[in-house]
């Protein structure tokens, strides 16, 4: 096997814990009841792909290298906004936007096996304070918010399915099959079915009109949480995997970039030269700094610009290239 391939164990562990907050975020805290329906959906788009192999050509390479620098910008902004909002009001945002983006530039130095064998030892640890949460939650739940769509829903359906297809489609461009691989199909199914099982938890514990009007759920969730002093324990392990969840997503960013564009830069055992991973933090950094400001602000990004290119991209990786094919198991 190739040094610098991902397993595909790695690569639907790595395309799970890196997308989960992207897709949490875009569905229980703004769809309400509509994320449910949303976050499934984002497990039915690769499962249409799961018998496609596509072979892009270098055009369709270069965009997604080049989208995946303006995507990771997008993730770096939102990742240091809900840390500062969420878990550390005290602090500066600055703070965990420059210390994310140094930790990011770091881990995307390194090989591609290391960042795999890192998201394989983080899903499970994640995956189970997940399941803890849900459990805790069981009991909140109202039925009578459990009902996956009202009267008054319909507005927040269809932004919700195409932010959940976008999440599903940065998950392609991210993580793009090699060779005669297929697709991240078991990852990016796993990522839309947590994701709906989370916004049903955020939904019926909290309501749909609360849901949507906080940005960071989960904690918002763990905080209502019983008995005793629990979610004090709770929510810094959920702090800690989110920030590792932030570094695998932008990290993951870097190098799908720096090897499409820079691939003289990158080896098997990480970057030879620092050039390439140097250019692409300055373009993380210049792009979460332009996010924020003007017209281009976190929450246009996310909720609309975001989601549409990642859909773009994808389409473009699926067009087979120059004496290319379009392959099926």
């Amino acid at each position: 096997m190739n040094r610098d391939r991902l397993t595909p164990r790695q690569r639907s562990a790595l395309c799970w814990a890196a997308l989960l907050p992207a897709v949490t975020a875009e569905t229980a805290a703004l769809a309400g009841r509509g994320g449910l329906l949303g976050a499934l959906l984002a497990a039915g788009v690769p499962a249409l792909l799961y018998r496609w192999r596509p072979r892009p050509g270098r055009a369709a390479e270069l965009a997604g290298g080049l989208w995946a620098l303006a995507a990771g910008g997008i993730l770096l902004r939102l990742g240091a906004h809900r840390l500062s909002a969420a878990v550390y009001p005290e602090a500066a945002e600055g703070l965990f936007f420059w210390g994310l983006l140094l930790c990011a530039a770091v881990l995307a130095s390194g090989s591609r096996r290391a960042l795999g064998r890192l998201g394989a030892l983080t899903a499970p640890v994640l995956g189970a304070t997940l399941a803890l949460v849900l459990a805790l939650a069981a009991p909140m739940l109202d039925p009578r918010e459990l009902w996956p769509l009202r009267a008054g829903d319909g507005a927040e359906l269809l932004p919700a399915l195409g932010r959940t297809l976008g999440a599903a489609a940065l998950g392609l461009t991210l993580f793009p099959p090699e060779g005669e691989e297929r697709p991240s199909f078991p990852g990016a199914a796993l990522t839309g079915l947590t994701a709906a099982l989370l916004s049903l938890a955020v939904t019926g514990a909290l309501g749909a009109a609360a849901a949507r009007e906080t940005g960071a759920p989960l904690f918002v969730l763990i905080r209502n949480l019983r008995p005793g002093h629990l979610p004090e324990r709770l929510e810094p392990l959920a702090a800690g995997m989110w920030v590792i969840t932030d570094l695998l997503a932008l990290a993951a960013a870097m190098q799908r970039a720096g090897r499409t564009l820079f691939p003289g830069d990158f080896g098997p055992d990480g970057a030879k030269s620092i050039r390439g991973p140097a250019v692409c933090a300055a373009a993380l950094a210049a792009g979460g700094l332009l996010w924020g400001r003007g017209f281009f602000t976190a929450e246009i990004a996310a909720e609309w610009i975001l989601p549409a290119g990642s859909l773009l991209a994808a389409a473009a990786a699926l067009l087979p290239g120059k004496g290319g094919r379009q392959q099926t198991a």
